[in-house]
């Protein structure tokens, strides 16, 4: 399925639960991939719930998979005390993270080559769950005595 252009079948931006200063940066990046990409590559947003409108609105070509409960997101980010604590959104965004995971595999199926914008915490555990995420680098070929080191 990969494109005879040498693009990616697929690129996905995944943002973290937060509030919109967690989203917004991330909702550009994906519309600049869509801008960026030919029409043939896929572009998907994950995200939770919460903002689908928004990024239906507002980024017209990029997929919106959505990820936890919109009302839940809702009633953390209205919550005052809970999001005067810097753990609780952690916490949250962490006990959702396999689901987040898996919205991702989904969205990857059938792609032969992907990008994927994402939180340290999700390659993490996308590793765990025996997917890598990038082949590993190529060994380096062997140096002659007198060649320098590359380091």
């Amino acid at each position: 399925m990969s494109s005879s252009s040498g693009a990616p079948d697929a690129i996905v931006v995944t943002s973290a639960y937060g509030s919109r200063g967690d989203f917004a940066p991330l909702l550009a990046i994906a519309r600049a991939c869509r801008a960026a990409a030919p029409a043939t590559t896929r572009v998907a947003f994950l995200s939770n719930p919460h903002y689908a409108a928004e990024v239906e609105a507002t980024a017209p070509g990029v997929a919106f998979a959505g990820v936890g409960s919109a009302r839940a997101h809702a009633e953390l980010l209205a919550d005052a005390s809970r999001r005067r604590d810097p753990r609780a959104l952690a916490r949250y965004w962490l006990s959702h993270l396999d689901e987040h995971v898996d919205v991702l595999l989904r969205e990857l199926e059938g792609a032969a080559r992907a990008v994927v914008v994402a939180h340290p915490l999700v390659r993490s555990r996308y590793i765990k769950k025996n997917t890598p995420l990038t082949s590993p680098p190529p060994p380096a070929p062997p140096r002659t005595p007198r060649e320098p080191s590359p380091h």
